[in-house]
């Protein structure tokens, strides 16, 4: 009987971490001044990275850059430039490393060496837990 609970609890606690993680990141967006972002400073920046006037455009600079969750790196050795109205399509197997690479964009991922330079204030990023919206939402009646 006792069971039950206790594992409710334990199932809750990656939505309770998951929770605390975006109210950081929203108390932190809008605690920035909008001049901040708008500027786009290079952060998570790790070393030293060439500049951008290199390439017109450039948002996102990875030069040689190792990321990962623990000291031992996920993804080894990366380097690519992103540029506004680019696309870029990240593909690979189950448990390969995309959404490491998502959330080291966002600041989320320790960056292990190499450089990851952001040169916007604006990241989108949509986790991969899906969501419904009610069916109210389109017109039906519920």
């Amino acid at each position: 009987m006792m069971i039950s609970p206790y594992l409710n609890f334990v199932q809750m606690l990656p939505d309770l971490y998951e929770g605390y993680v975006s109210w950081k990141r929203l108390s932190e967006f809008l605690s920035t001044p909008p001049d901040d972002y708008a500027s786009g400073s290079g952060r998570h920046q790790k070393g030293e990275g060439e500049s951008q006037a290199d390439v017109p455009g450039l948002v996102v600079r990875a030069s040689n850059v190792s990321i990962g969750w623990t000291p031992e790196a996920v993804l080894k050795s990366m380097s690519f430039d992103l540029t506004k109205r680019g696309i870029t399509l990240v593909t690979g197997g189950s448990d390969s490393g995309k959404s490491t690479l998502m959330k080291a964009l966002l600041g989320e991922v320790n960056i292990l060496s190499g450089s990851l330079e952001i040169f916007t204030g604006r990241i989108a990023f949509c986790d991969q837990t899906p969501f419904f919206l009610p069916s109210w939402l389109y017109g039906q009646p519920p």
